[in-house]
């Protein structure tokens, strides 16, 4: 997930976690995170995805990870898709189920149920 909803999700974790707590949070499920075999894909986050203290938190957690800050641009970090896709789904987990949206619901569903 690098589109439909992103911004949504890392809205909903910062206003329902607060920015320590979620900072946290996803630097401890960080530890589980072992990437994916095969190729791997750099991809661009940026402000038009999500706001600039959601990617304070990337580039907080995730040193290792991220590839380049500000490289395309100021307010931006380059990093593997794989990785950004277990970060958006991680702040998807962490959100209380009332506060989720439809679209975001359905999504987080099929997270909790492994599918």
């Amino acid at each position: 997930m690098g589109g439909e909803g992103e911004r949504e999700i890392w809205d909903l974790a910062l206003a329902s976690l607060g920015a320590n707590a979620l900072r946290a949070a996803l630097a401890d499920r960080l530890l589980t995170y072992g990437g994916l075999d095969g190729p791997r894909f750099i991809i661009l986050i940026g402000e038009q995805h999500v706001s600039a203290a959601a990617l304070q938190i990337i580039r907080d957690i995730a040193p290792g990870l991220v590839i380049g800050n500000n490289f395309f641009g100021p307010g931006t970090v380059t990093i593997l898709e794989d990785t950004r896709h277990f970060l958006n789904n991680a702040a998807l987990q962490l959100i209380p189920l009332e506060l989720l949206p439809g679209f975001l619901l359905e999504r987080r569903l099929a997270l909790d149920l492994g599918l």
